[in-house]
């Protein structure tokens, strides 16, 4: 099964590095998560799972992490949203930070969109991005809310986190 995130009907947004409409490929998920890795040196690794199945299914750089501990990282960010809606009584999109003995790792869900019963997303595929530090991630943080218009990602940039900016 291709990894796909949902595009609106609308299109893209301006501004956007993509340049078609419709869900992301495998092939613009793995050039995304080539690009952080590349353009963010404090990047340790960047994701791409499945938070329903538990499973990453793309990593960058690859073969560097054992399959266990990137589908225990993927673990990680559902439990992260799993408590964040338990938290806060709704489904949870924004993304999460959470920080770790010398990580800081942020999990964005992507292809969330609002529907029926789950008014803030839908989605399951979802980004995992290891970084040196808090610094790091906000600026990854960034260069995702970018990468990422218009393709339904949840990149409100923690308005209202205490750790913010």
């Amino acid at each position: 099964m291709k990894p796909q995130a949902h595009v609106p009907e609308e299109g893209h947004a301006k501004g956007s590095d993509r340049t078609s409409t419709g869900p992301l490929s495998l092939a613009e998920l793995s050039a995304i998560l080539t690009g952080l890795h590349a353009q963010e040196p404090g990047c340790i690794l960047a994701a791409f799972g499945d938070l329903k199945a538990r499973l990453v299914l793309r990593a960058e750089p690859a073969g560097v992490w054992p399959q266990e501990a990137l589908d225990e990282l993927c673990g990680q960010a559902c439990e992260a949203f799993d408590l964040a809606w338990i938290a806060s009584d709704t489904p949870v999109v924004a993304p999460i930070i959470a920080l770790a003995p010398g990580q800081t790792r942020l999990f964005l869900k992507i292809g969330a969109s609002p529907v029926g019963d789950h008014p803030a997303g839908d989605s399951d595929d979802a980004l995992l991005i290891v970084c040196d530090s808090l610094p790091t991630a906000r600026r990854v943080e960034g260069l995702l809310a970018e990468k990422l218009r218009g393709v339904g990602a949840s990149v409100n940039q923690n308005q209202g986190d205490p750790c913010a900016r």
